[in-house]
Order: structure tokens, then sequence, then C-alpha cells
């Protein structure tokens, strides 16, 4: 048997995993950063208070993202993808704008240079 290289096991799941929670650590060091950027300089502390809240959005967005059972899809899911795989499709779809697209080009067609039919 001939080949190019051996066999290695999919590692891309657990790299984009990685990367998005190192891109949820950089959203939160930035916000930081925001926030005592506007605590120095500015004169009141309502930005600084808005900036501060966009930790509490982060935070949720984190939860939820690390709530992702990514590593293994539960049968549900499976079968339910299964099912929607072995349905039949009929009709045709045409969308509309194609067709009047089509009718504009005929009539463009059938007109000579001068502007008569």
């Amino acid at each position: 048997v001939i080949f190019a290289e051996t066999k290695k096991p999919d590692m891309g799941g657990a790299f984009w995993v990685k990367s998005l929670r190192h891109l949820f650590l950089g959203v939160l060091i930035y916000i930081l950063l925001m926030v005592g950027l506007l605590s120095r300089t500015s004169p009141d502390r309502e930005p600084m208070i808005c900036a501060f809240a966009s930790i509490l959005a982060l935070g949720f967005g984190y939860v939820r993202f690390s709530s992702l059972s990514w590593e293994a899809l539960p049968f549900e899911a499976v079968a339910e993808v299964d099912s929607l795989q072995h349905r039949e499709v009929s009709g045709d779809y045409r969308q509309p704008e194609c067709g009047r697209l089509r009718e504009g080009r005929r009539e463009s067609l059938g007109k000579k240079s001068d502007g008569t039919h």
C-alpha cells in the first residue's frame, strides 16, 4: 500500500475551541483596557460604566459557548440529521427575479440596434 503520510487523529475541533477561548480572553483584555482608559481620560463616569457593562455580555456569551457539547453529538441530533437527509425533494424552485431577467434578455435580443422590432 502506497501512502503519503500516516493517519492522524482529527484535532481541528479542539484547536478551534481553544482559539475561540483565546478570542474571548482577548476581548476581555480589550474591554478592561478601555475601561481603564475611559476612567483616566473622561471627566464623567458614564462612559466607563458603559464599557464595564459589556463584560456582562461577554460573560453571558462565554457561559453559553462553554455549555455547547462539541466533542460528541447527542444521539437525538444524529437521528434528526439522518431523517432530514432521507426525505425526498420534489418540485422545482425558481427565483422570481431570474425569470424577469430572462424575459428582459429576450426582449433586448428581439430588438435591432436601431430600436425597431
